[in-house]
């Protein structure tokens, strides 16, 4: 019912800014969330397809002349049926036949949102070069809502390649740099805890066996040791117990 409407006030804002960005010879780049990706969507197709004119007469948009410099699609929906255009075969993709030189949609695997129908243009963007368009899937698990626009950005898998595309080629980060922000990040999520936690039980690994030599039982580890190792383990367990009591608490309070 308001769908026309709300792409009318969204295409007259867009516009604006477009225009007060190329002006000024600033980049654009644009990012759409949830139901904000199939609004996004729509409203960049009809802009760019539609023969829109200001009062001279002069077309206010075009693929070739006001191209973005990326469209990040955050849990996208886009292949919902909820789009005016196929977002497939529309121009809202990277690549010469396409709008914009930099494409990245995102979803995380436990977000039903994003997850109905997949998007993954796969085949049907022959133009678009590897480096133009990326697929994030993620999966880390750090608070209750997986859906919420900060949990999506809280992941360096989805703003270190969004950095990289707003900032290219000034953005640059070394491998070290990268494991180090994944592994920072697995810390804080709940399957990083459990693997932490999987491999201090490997380690623990506490024996007890006949030493031949002494003629008694003795254990692999010296008992200060042992305390060690099994303190910590302890701590990860309260740690992981008191993330799920959180998660737990944010889905109360979500509701």
């Amino acid at each position: 019912m308001y769908s026309d409407a709300i792409q009318a006030r969204v295409g007259k804002k867009l516009v604006e800014a477009m225009q007060k960005a190329t002006d000024a010879k600033q980049d654009i780049h644009i990012v759409c969330h949830s139901l904000g990706t199939a609004v996004g969507h729509d409203v960049l197709h009809k802009l760019y397809t539609n023969s829109l004119d200001d009062d001279t007469g002069k077309r206010l948009l075009s693929a070739g002349l006001n191209k973005i410099r990326s469209i990040t699609m955050v849990a996208n929906v886009c292949t919902l049926p909820i789009t005016a255009a196929d977002p497939y075969t529309s121009v809202v993709k990277p690549g010469p036949d396409g709008i914009c030189e930099y494409f990245m949609t995102c979803r995380h695997v436990l977000d039903p949102f994003a997850s109905i129908v997949k998007f993954d243009p796969g085949a049907r963007w022959p133009n678009v070069l590897g480096g133009e368009f990326k697929n994030v899937v993620i999966n880390g698990v750090g608070r209750a809502n997986v859906h919420d626009m900060e949990h999506y950005f809280y992941d360096p898998h989805v703003y270190l390649p969004f950095f990289m595309n707003v900032y290219s080629p000034k953005f640059k980060t070394t491998s070290a740099e990268l494991k180090a922000a994944k592994q920072a990040h697995d810390a804080m999520t709940v399957q990083g805890n459990f693997e932490a936690l999987k491999t201090q039980m490997e380690d623990l690994d506490i024996t007890l066996y006949w030493d031949s030599d002494k003629g008694e039982f003795v254990y692999s580890e010296d008992v200060d040791t042992m305390l060690e190792k099994l303190s910590g383990f302890l701590d990860l367990i309260d740690s992981i117990k008191g993330q799920i009591g959180t998660l737990t608490d944010e889905g109360d309070n979500d509701e």
